[in-house]
């Protein structure tokens, strides 16, 4: 080392001095230094604790640090305290046993154990459970560490609850595939890429006769067999496995002395990278399919013959049809007979034997004890095997085989729907000859022979309607047109139809073309055909159009016909001419008596009448005096003058209203009137027109109209008709009464309106003698009275409700004998939709 030389020469103390300072900043430097270093190990440290704890609180695995083994939970992260369901304030403090995180006792002692002897655990699966008491499954890892000089555990989960579920899924599914597998009667089986037998179902074993561990992972020329030996096919193996797609083929394997049909599918089978790793076979025994398609097959064969056969057959009238059905048995056997029963107790027989057909008839009683009888009756098929030794044949009827040469035969009923029209046979010279195919078939001739013969009969018989329906038709007292609505053509019109149109016969087949000017008959046809197709069943009023200009007037009624309801009507005509004509009449008749009734019921208005108009008149005498009065004295004073004046004008304005009204209530009246009025305005001038009489007679008249309009579609002027009869029948009542329990009786009659949910009411009600039971039911009609002769035209109740029905409404009378009759009048609120306005 160099030293410097003023330093080499110093005095001994001097140097002393020197060295001890030198070594003094030297000191301080190293001090410095450690100070620095410790001061960026902590800034490190806390830049680290800042990183460790943001990644342990963001990280998505569950992470908690506890003191030590088994220690209480110092900290734990968002994802820990979400999964499970606890606070921090919940959770710190506290050890995973008090928590019961893991509640299976057998899996902490296993990872303690661990802990203790490893210091670490890792990936350890086990079952937790939340606050809520939901059971997970988790990964469970824990690594010894120290945090502030005390040993604590970082502990890591990670929930595995969806993967334990796919996987116990995934262990399901293979256990049912296996079951499925080791149960199936199709041949499964798995073949590695070198056709090495992977796998095969128990059903794939029993086929080969082997024990699996014979053929698994071997070839079926290591096993001593041929593919065919194993119910595959060689080529469609080798076509999986080079283009790896799905390859279906059939292919037959021969067992001894039978074949077997099989349908094998390959699947392909690829690994999670997509290489092929084996090819997965089903086989599917379809030998019994095979048959079926066969049989199939000689059945669709022979229904193509038996159509034509029955195309034939639907031609021919009963031997006809009998007939072609023997020869086509005859293709079986050499016998063939046929039994028809028919009416009055005979039967045909038709028989063909060696091409020879002949028929004749026979008694149906002759049949009894025969076994063709008791195949008719029960409606069963029988065969005999051998007519030798058949101990239920009749020895007639064995005599008769025997004659034919026939050892053996089949018979069978000919039914149509619960009607046995007779039998079939079918014999063979040989035992037990009768054909199987024959036998198979015979239910099916059976059944196109027995509708073959029940549409012969039924085309008999429609020939004989046909004619009985010609004569009923022609000869009908009313038109009559059978009409068809889709084609818009008339299919029938008899004469009197052609007649109500003043048309000759045969015309109006068509509706004209267009253009052309339309008959009676056709306006009809076309301006009620939505009718005719809308309503199966319909009756009306209408009025047709003659050709000589006249409008006939006519009851027309309609009805859908089979087979197809709503494609053809007929259409009934019958002129209402007569009908109408006694109709005016009558209604002419009640008209008048409707008017003489008014009459009445104004005759007793007279008296009230009378009253109302001397009242008015007497204050415009009065007026005029104290105006002459004061004329001729001279003191006339301008605004007395004036109300008088006014009064007088009033008075008279009242006796013309009254007059008027009277005048309007007297007129016949042949409108309807169907405009909307108050009910309670008719019931108050009705009553105005006799309140006076009530008041004569010492009988307290109530009338409660309420405040509310009560709208009414009708005859206003009718209605006040209807109110006065109803008070004058309870006048006569209480009259009635007063008189037989003397001067005590308070005479009371009340009458309402009021709206009962949509309905408008009108009530009157009386404490008069009331209604014995036993006539009630006759009040309304007309001309019948409970009043002496003389005393009541028995035409007030009937009148009424002919006019409440012609308004809409509905009239009922409620009574007790000797105590009161309460009569309730209703009609039907107006439509909230009607264009005219309510009163």
């Amino acid at each position: 080392m160099n030293w410097p030389q003023p330093l080499l020469h110093s005095p001994p103390g001097s140097l002393w001095l020197w060295l001890t300072g030198f070594v003094a900043i030297a000191l301080l430097a190293y001090a410095f230094h450690r100070a620095l270093q410790r001061r960026r190990t902590a800034e490190w440290a806390r830049h680290s604790q800042r990183v460790f704890s943001a990644a342990f609180q963001n990280s998505p695995v569950l992470m908690a640090i506890s003191r030590g083994e088994g220690g209480a939970l110092l900290e734990a992260n968002e994802r820990f305290l979400a999964v499970f369901g606890y606070g921090k304030e919940e959770l710190l403090g506290r050890t995973i046993l008090e928590l019961g995180l893991i509640p299976d006792p057998a899996a902490r002692e296993a990872i303690l154990e661990v802990l203790r002897e490893r210091g670490r655990v890792s990936g350890f699966e086990l079952p937790l459970a939340t606050k809520s008491g939901q059971r997970l499954w988790g990964s469970f890892s824990a690594q010894a560490i120290e945090l502030a000089g005390e040993p604590c555990l970082l502990i890591v989960l990670s929930d595995i609850t969806e993967r334990k579920r796919i996987e116990e899924a995934l262990r399901e599914s293979e256990a049912r595939f296996r079951t499925l597998a080791d149960h199936t009667t199709d041949l499964i089986a798995c073949f590695s890429l070198d056709h090495r037998l992977l796998y095969a179902s128990p059903a794939a074993l029993r086929f080969m006769g082997r024990q699996a561990e014979d053929v698994l992972g071997r070839t079926a020329a290591e096993m001593g067999m041929g593919f065919d030996d194993l119910g595959l096919n060689e080529g469609a193996l080798r076509h999986a496995r080079e283009t790896g797609e799905p390859h279906q083929v059939d292919f037959s394997v021969r067992r001894g002395e039978l074949t077997r049909h099989f349908n094998w599918r390959l699947v392909p089978e690829f690994d999670a990278g997509g290489r092929l790793v084996s090819i997965l076979t089903t086989a599917r025994d379809i030998t019994d399919l095979r048959r079926r398609e066969g049989d199939l097959d000689f059945q669709r064969r022979l229904m193509q013959s038996l159509a034509v056969f029955q195309n034939k057959l639907f031609l021919q009238d009963e031997m006809g049809i009998l007939r072609l059905t023997l020869e086509f048995i005859a293709r079986f056997v050499p016998v063939a007979r046929a039994i028809v029963l028919g009416p009055q107790g005979l039967a045909r027989r038709y028989t063909l034997v060696g091409g020879a057909f002949t028929a004749g008839e026979l008694p149906v009683e002759s049949l009894e004890g025969m076994l063709q009888k008791r195949i008719m009756d029960h409606r069963e098929p029988m065969s005999v095997d051998e007519v030798d030794r058949e101990a239920g044949l009749h020895p007639a009827e064995r005599q008769s085989a025997l004659k034919d040469g026939v050892r053996s035969f089949f018979a069978i009923p000919i039914v149509f729907e619960d009607l046995c029209l007779g039998l079939l046979y079918a014999g063979d010279r040989e035992a037990a000859g009768v054909p199987q195919d024959l036998r198979n078939i015979m239910p099916l001739l059976s059944s196109i022979a027995g509708i073959a013969l029940k549409k012969a009969q039924l085309y008999d018989e429609a020939r004989h309607n046909e004619a009985w329906y010609r004569t009923l038709l022609e000869n009908a007292p009313d038109g009559l047109v059978i009409f068809d609505l889709c084609a818009c053509r008339i299919l029938e019109i008899n004469a009197q139809a052609l007649a109500l149109f003043g048309l000759p016969a045969g015309e109006g087949a068509d509706l004209p073309p267009p253009g052309s000017p339309p008959s009676g008959l056709d306006r009809f046809l076309a301006e009620h055909y939505e009718r005719f197709v809308l309503e199966p069943r319909d009756r009306f009023e209408s009025r047709i159009l003659h050709s000589g200009g006249r409008s006939i007037p006519c009851e027309v009624r309609t009805v859908h016909l089979p087979p197809e309801p709503g494609l053809v009507v007929r259409i009934s005509l019958a002129d209402a001419s007569e009908r109408e004509r006694a109709e005016a009449a009558r209604q002419r008749q009640a008209q008048g008596l409707m008017q003489a009734d008014k009459l009445l019921a104004l005759g007793e208005l007279a008296a009230g009448l009378a009253h109302e108009i001397t009242q008015p008149l007497s204050g415009i005498a009065l007026a005029s005096q104290l105006l002459l009065k004061q004329a001729e004295s001279g003191a006339m004073e301008p605004e007395r003058f004036a109300k008088k004046l006014h009064d007088i004008g009033t008075y008279v304005d009242r006796v013309r209203h009254l007059i008027e009204h009277v005048r309007t209530f007297s007129r016949e009246r042949r409108d309807d009137g169907r405009g909307l009025f108050d009910l309670r305005e008719s019931v108050r001038r009705a009553v105005s027109l006799t309140g006076t009489q009530y008041e004569n007679h010492q009988i307290s008249l109530e009338v409660d109209c309420g405040e509310r309009p009560l709208a009414v579609r009708g005859n206003a002027y009718a209605l006040e008709q209807v109110v006065l009869n109803l008070l004058s029948n309870a006048k006569y009542a209480v009259e009635k009464r007063a008189q037989a329990e003397g001067d005590g009786f308070r005479r009371s009659i009340s009458v309402k309106t009021l709206a009962v949910g949509g309905d408008r009411q009108l009530e009157v009600l009386d404490n008069g003698t009331g209604i014995p039971e036993a006539v009630r039911h006759r009040l309304f009609e007309p001309f019948f009275t409970t009043k002496p002769v003389n005393e009541g035209t028995g035409l007030g109740l009937s009148v009424s409700y002919g006019i409440v029905k012609n308004m809409g409404g509905e009239i009922r009378l409620e009574s007790r004998e000797g105590e009161y009759t309460r009569v309730v009048v209703s009609f039907p609120g107006p439509d909230p939709h009607d264009g005219e306005r309510s009163p």
